[in-house]
């Protein structure tokens, strides 16, 4: 039995094209990390900067109030307070902007003693980024959103 020899032109070929198949693959790869990479740093921006001018509503209102018996059972005030920082960003400065809604975390609002104020009835998550709410110096509360990309962030409360 014989099998064919490719000649030297055949050999280039192969070559050739094994280079380039390795040459896209690689270059696939790195598009792809380099793509998730920024994508997820853009949303934990948005989030951060949700986090941080909602922990300075809360602050303010619970200022006003002295405890947060205004926010139990009042989750439209929250949103409403996003809504409300959302079309001030928007106006102020050019960019990117917030994050489409869809690629929004879970949040979590959270007393002195860690009681859950506002969010889902999921558990707290250790890990997500947390942004302490301050009255005089003082904490009176946390506003805390569960990490990005995380698996358990499909429902809920979003950002």
């Amino acid at each position: 039995m014989k099998f064919w020899r490719p000649g030297i032109t055949g050999k280039l070929f192969v070559a050739i094209f094994a280079t380039c198949i390795v040459l896209l693959i690689t270059m696939h790869w790195a598009v792809r990390v380099s793509f998730e990479r920024g994508f997820i740093d853009y949303i934990k921006h948005g989030n951060e900067q949700r986090l941080q001018g909602l922990g300075d509503a809360l602050g303010e209102q619970y200022a006003l109030h002295g405890n947060w018996r205004f926010l139990r059972n009042n989750d439209r005030f929250v949103f409403q307070i996003l809504r409300s920082l959302e079309h001030d960003n928007d106006d102020d400065r050019p960019g990117p902007g917030m994050p489409p809604h869809g690629w929004r975390t879970q949040f979590w609002v959270i007393d002195q003693e860690m009681r859950v104020l506002v969010g889902p009835r999921a558990p707290v998550p250790p890990d997500g980024s947390k942004r302490a709410i301050r009255v005089n110096n003082e904490t009176v509360g946390w506003v805390i959103a569960s990490p990005v990309g995380a698996p358990d962030a499909q429902h809920g409360y979003q950002l």
